[in-house]
């Protein structure tokens, strides 16, 4: 009878861990689901930014530094989150590493600087910054689709090209 006793003991230990590793692949998949979703939601704001900020000729490091470090969290987030999802599916049971909370910011910068090039010095660059022009630019009257100065017609909707080449100034 003892036996039996500890047979089912065990099949019910056994149960219990089994019952707590579906739980914990249910969380991490659910973290992964919403951390997939905001790091989405953080690309889309990350490009409108960037794009935004080119077209107006003011794309600079300072303005897209936080949302640069709020997406590298979220990527850290996601990375540990699959990491141990794949652990515990192996069936791996050494406990991970905490991930750094989210305000961590990584101790490399977002985005190398670049020297400048040879024969400048550094106080050259801004004198180099301002003499930048942006290429010149056409909208379709027709759809808005943005196309080169040299274009005749529209290559999203076909229409003729019939207003003059404008500048990012003129935006």
């Amino acid at each position: 009878m003892g036996n039996i006793w500890e047979s089912v003991q065990r099949g019910f230990e056994k149960a219990s861990q089994e019952a707590g590793r579906i739980a914990k692949t249910q969380r991490l998949r659910s973290t992964i689901d919403k951390v997939t979703r905001q790091l989405e939601r953080q690309q889309e704001v990350l490009t409108q930014t960037t794009m935004d900020l080119f077209l107006s000729g003011r794309l600079v490091q300072s303005e897209l530094l936080p949302v640069c470090q709020e997406f590298h969290a979220l990527l850290q987030q996601l990375e540990q989150a699959q990491l141990e999802l794949k652990l515990l599916q192996q069936g791996a049971t050494t406990p991970l590493p905490p991930p750094p909370p989210p305000e961590y910011v990584s101790p490399e910068p977002v985005t190398p600087v670049p020297p400048p090039p040879p024969g400048f010095s550094p106080a050259d660059l801004p004198t180099i910054a301002q003499s930048f022009q942006p290429p010149e630019r056409r909208f379709c009257l027709a759809c808005g689709h943005a196309m080169t100065s040299s274009d005749a017609f529209c290559s999203n909707c076909g229409q003729p090209v019939s207003q003059p080449p404008v500048t990012s100034e003129g935006q």
